[in-house]
């Protein structure tokens, strides 16, 4: 959405609009997961929490480690990288949404890991759409919640599927087996808070992977060159166009003008004929 208002600088029309996008895609976030939530219906069954339906955008996982916790970066108090791998079986999807799942993760994707303990799970009668209940985890057992940028992903021969340039292949390696392997990179700053707070065992209670639509899920991507931009030098926009951007210049003044009713081919033509 626009914003429609004026600003003092350009930071702070850059600021702004990083704040309010934030927003918005933690809303589609939070209504995904929601909607996800509902869908696979966790129950408890032997005291083990398993899933009663489904959903094409997400699977069940297993086997999730921590492989790597990367020393912090000089003058940061965070990990410099947090790396671990899971794995998930396609068997239960069709064949069309199996290609899905292969074709649809990429290298720097972002996924979200959900955890559910149905042992957690709290009765409200009170029913609400899923936009708007505040506790839609509680009704579920959602416990936690942790975000992942995408490796790799390997097969069950370890042929990497996610590779960069498997679009510009004219055959393309064809998956072997169901069981897929992937890497992933957890987020560093949320694992340090997690140490801090003594909370590192929800990791082991991760057992749902969740992919988004492409078309919804480039936020990191545009939320991390904001803040590039934010904490960078000062940008050079032309005096022409900052007024028009900040909102209180003249919106005529960017445009080539009104035509002429008549134009001037001068010589181009000998006579009218």
């Amino acid at each position: 959405p626009k914003l429609n208002l004026q600003f003092l600088t350009t930071y702070d029309y850059l600021l702004r609009n990083f704040k309010l996008y934030r927003l918005e895609s933690a809303h589609g976030i939070r209504s995904d997961l929601a909607d996800v939530a509902k869908r696979v219906q966790p129950a408890l069954r032997s005291d083990k929490t398993v899933f009663q339906g489904w959903s094409r955008k997400a699977l069940e996982i297993r086997d999730f480690d921590i492989k790597t916790v990367k020393n912090p970066r000089l003058g940061t108090s965070i990990p410099d990288a947090v790396i671990a791998t899971f794995y998930y079986d396609l068997k239960v999807l069709s064949s069309q949404l199996q290609q899905e799942w292969d074709d649809g993760i990429r290298e720097m994707d972002a996924m979200f890991l959900m955890a559910f303990d149905a042992s957690a799970k709290e009765v409200i009668e009170a029913e609400q759409p899923k936009e708007d209940d505040p506790a839609f985890p509680k009704r579920f057992g959602i416990v936690g919640v942790r975000g992942c940028t995408v490796v790799s992903v390997t097969d069950e021969k370890g042929t990497v599927l996610s590779g960069s340039d498997k679009a510009w292949q004219e055959t393309p390696p064809r998956p072997v087996g169901t069981v897929r392997c992937i890497q992933v990179q957890i987020d560093p700053a949320q694992y340090a808070e997690d140490v801090r707070n003594g909370m590192t065992h929800i990791y082991d209670k991760l057992n749902l992977v969740v992919k988004r639509d492409a078309r919804t899920n480039n936020f990191h991507s545009l939320l991390s060159t904001l803040v590039e931009i934010l904490s960078g030098p000062a940008m050079q926009i032309p005096a022409w166009m900052q007024s028009i951007l900040l909102g209180y210049g003249d919106p005529t003044k960017c445009k080539g003008g009104k035509k002429p009713d008549r134009l001037d081919f001068s010589d181009t033509f000998i006579n009218r004929e």
